[in-house]
């Protein structure tokens, strides 16, 4: 055997293990993109949520239950919409009105031939004023009195206010005291004096309609001045129509009351 033979050997064995290195890694590298493009095993995909009888029934009664919650609170507000309003017409029918500083009128009448100052009928044998919802705790003099205390202060920061253009705290101050001290008062002056003389008492409840009118329109003058709507001029004449009014009603009580 030649030098020559024996040198090429170790070639050849070289050469063989490299294909076979190569054949192996393209085997594997096949395998891995074959496993890759299979679909997933059944047991990895998704299944359904099973919904037996008992979820169904369930889900039912939830909805139903909603239901007729609903229903209920339909109902509940009905009944009271209807309970309102049969008050209502009971009051209307009883002849008793409601009224407040803000604007709401007062009117009380029974079942005579006689009319009040309000247009509705009374019986001058009863108290036309007992089923009425105002129930003024002091008398007549007491209201005035209290109406000549503080009357000075409410007008005195009601104009300071008006002369330094702060018409939104001048608004602000109509339910403020001492401003409101006077407005309470002026409210329940007439529903005191009506017990004690109904003719006074419903002349002195049309001066408070007038005196709750000007306050209305001082307000509201008030807020237009605040929005550069209207001028000083406009409301320090709206406070002087309110003083006006607030004069004209204490001096409709007669002095034998005051």
């Amino acid at each position: 055997m030649s030098s020559a033979s024996v040198a090429a050997r170790p070639l050849r064995t070289t050469s063989r293990a490299a294909r076979d290195i190569v054949r192996e890694s393209v085997r594997r590298a096949r395998a891995v993109a074959s496993s890759s493009e299979r679909p997933p095993a059944p047991e990895a995909r998704r299944r359904p949520i099973p919904i037996d009888r008992r979820t169904l029934l369930l889900a039912s009664a939830t909805a139903a239950s909603s239901r007729a919650l609903v229903l209920a609170t339909l109902r509940a507000d009905a009944a009271d919409e209807t309970d309102e309003t049969e008050r209502e017409t009971t009051r209307a029918s009883a002849g008793g009105a409601r009224d407040d500083p803000d604007g709401r009128s007062a009117s009380t009448s029974t079942a005579t031939s006689t009319p009040d100052g309000d247009g509705a009928t009374r019986d001058s044998g009863e108290d036309p004023w007992e089923g009425s919802y105002v129930k003024p705790a002091l008398s007549v003099r007491e209201y005035v009195e209290e109406i000549d205390k503080e009357r000075d202060a409410a007008f005195a920061t009601l104009r300071a206010l008006c002369a330094s253009s702060k018409f939104a705290a001048l608004s602000n101050e109509l339910v403020l005291a001492p401003t409101d001290d006077v407005r309470q008062a002026a409210y329940y002056l007439p529903w005191a004096l009506v017990k004690l003389d109904e003719d006074a008492g419903v002349t002195t409840q049309r001066a408070w309609s007038e005196m709750r009118d000007a306050l209305t329109y001082l307000d509201a003058t008030a807020i237009d001045a605040s929005r550069y709507d209207a001028e000083e001029e406009d409301v320090m004449a709206g406070i002087d129509r309110v003083e006006r009014a607030l004069d004209a009603l204490v001096d409709s009580v007669p002095a034998a009351y005051r």
